[in-house]
């Protein structure tokens, strides 16, 4: 990385040092306990402000890549990064928005009612796409819209033959839980999901809750947990899950054949720079990541969709003809150009501008 390369890409010259030192770490190239250049040394190496320095250096230090010693600098942690997913985006704390329920009362007047109602009409006269009934998995053009919008705003390791569309999450998680095998007993950490819970138990699962990921994983390994389900963008008091524990997590999925359900049913609201996936880092091995489109859009425009891991898609496929669609193929469709047409992403930095004036 020269100067050349920091001022010739448009993210921000902080976010490009940060991925920069990051990327460094997880190779090895800075091992353990090995120090950073000091922040004027790395300022005049590539040509920017000290500010830019240290705001890159604390978010290393936001998510656990390093350690800040009084006096002396910034030091690398110590952590086992070997067999991860490598991944080339930014990824930075982002700030959670606490009024989750804004849009219930603001969306008709935020809401572009209007150029919707444009994508629903194109679709309608185009009738010959609305005759017979929805794809199991998802109309095709809505998976690949998906799939390019994840990863590139989250970094998901992701192909439309492995996404599943469905009208809600819980919808899908019900799907899911018979993937799984119905594993007898289930892990929610973090944020209360009475929703999700009730699924669980009506499938009859012992649901164990934990507000926080345990600091002993073996205690998941006693309780005999098969399924772990998530929110790692809003753990300990809405910061992301520290990457010390998003590494030691997937690596015991890995050891112990744990699937790993990643709800990131917000991420888009996120305020600020947002955290790269869990199932990203994972190279989409043994996490499921489950979205929606219906806090960024409309309550009740209810897509939501999950991107499953190689050997629970091959178990969808054999499985497939025996479920119904319930996402309406006609928002599908219209969500599907939606996206394409670029105005997800302005209506993603609409919202962000909202909230901030808010």
């Amino acid at each position: 990385m020269n100067t050349t390369d920091v001022n010739s890409k448009k993210i921000k010259l902080y976010e490009q040092l940060y991925q920069y030192y990051k990327e460094k770490i997880i190779s090895g190239s800075f091992p353990p306990n090995s120090k950073l250049p000091s922040i004027r040394k790395c300022a005049q190496e590539f040509g920017v402000s000290k500010t830019t320095v240290e705001t890159a250096y604390l978010q290393l230090a936001t998510e656990g890549f390093v350690n800040i010693r009084p006096q002396s600098g910034y030091f690398v942690n110590l952590v086992d990064y070997s067999d991860l997913h490598s991944f080339d985006s930014t990824s930075i704390e982002a700030e959670i928005i606490q009024d989750t329920e804004w849009q219930s009362s603001n969306e008709r007047s935020f809401f572009n009612f209007g150029l919707w109602q444009k994508y629903l009409k194109s679709v309608l006269c185009n009738s010959e796409k609305l005759i017979g009934y929805g794809h199991p998995q998802g109309e095709p053009e809505l998976r690949d819209a998906v799939c390019e919008h994840l990863i590139k705003s989250r970094e998901v390791y992701c192909k439309p033959e492995s996404v599943v569309i469905g009208a809600g999450t819980q919808t899908l998680l019900h799907l899911l839980y018979s993937l799984c095998n119905r594993p007898n007993n289930v892990a929610i950490i973090g944020e209360q999901f009475m929703q999700g819970t009730a699924i669980l138990e009506d499938h009859g699962a012992n649901v164990f809750h934990y507000d926080q990921l345990p600091n002993d994983l073996n205690i998941l390994s006693k309780n005999q947990i098969k399924l772990i389900y998530l929110f790692p963008s809003h753990m300990n008091n809405g910061s992301p899950l520290h990457i010390a524990d998003r590494v030691r997590l997937l690596h015991y999925a890995a050891d112990e054949a744990v699937t790993i359900v990643e709800d990131d049913y917000d991420s888009e609201l996120l305020t600020g720079p947002i955290a790269p996936s869990l199932q990203g880092l994972d190279g989409g091995r043994n996490v499921v990541y489950l979205g929606t489109f219906s806090k960024l859009l409309l309550p009740g425009i209810r897509i939501s969709f999950m991107v499953l891991p190689s050997h629970l898609t091959a178990v969808y496929k054999e499985r497939m003809h025996l479920y119904n669609q319930t996402a309406s193929k006609l928002e599908q469709l219209a969500l599907s150009a939606f996206i394409k047409d670029g105005r997800l992403e302005q209506q993603i930095r609409k919202t962000k501008r909202r909230k901030k004036s808010q």
